[in-house]
């Protein structure tokens, strides 16, 4: 290049920089305004899902009085599960901290018997089904006394006994 030719080439390269700063803050602004419409229906889908759940729970006699505003609490601080068929979610003699909804698939309840055989007590198959440690519908922390198996691909909640407690929807 010669001397005549350089400031010439610099003002291009200027410009070429201009525009491409001008892109980069156009394509900032749309990355911003996608996240904001991924979270917003990420946001939709994770109400309807609070909803159900909650809807669930209202079933039970514990969760019956509970505050939807509680109720979400207790759910957003839940764990979501996802178990494959023949996986074991809670197995006789466990030590249960928690409560176990059903949110999709199908669980069998077997009561565990002698030399490692199991009866089959009942198939789970309602959205919204507790798992519960002990018998159905109670809340109390004790060792499952039946062995609770998916039949199926399942999603399970695992709500946390501290939270309820925190709640006071257990005793302490």
């Amino acid at each position: 290049y010669t001397l005549v030719e350089l400031p010439q080439l610099l003002d291009s390269w200027k410009a070429d920089l201009k525009r491409y700063d001008t892109s980069l803050v156009q394509l900032q602004a749309r990355k911003a305004l996608l996240d904001t419409d991924a979270d917003y229906v990420s946001s939709r889908q994770q109400s309807k899902r609070s909803a159900d759940i909650a809807g669930f729970l209202r079933q039970h006699g514990a969760f019956m009085n509970t505050s939807v505003l509680d109720l979400d609490d207790v759910i957003q601080h839940g764990e979501d599960m996802l178990f494959r068929r023949a996986d074991v979610i809670v197995r006789h003699g466990d030590m249960v901290d928690a409560v176990f909804v059903l949110t999709e698939g199908t669980v069998t309840r077997q009561e565990e018997q002698e030399l490692g055989h199991c009866r089959r007590l009942d198939d789970l198959v309602i959205p919204g089904t507790m798992l519960l440690p002990g018998d159905l519908g109670s809340l109390d922390e004790r060792a499952a006394c039946s062995v609770v198996v998916t039949s199926s691909t399942c999603n399970v909640l695992k709500l946390h006994r501290s939270k309820l407690e925190e709640l006071g929807l257990l005793g302490n």
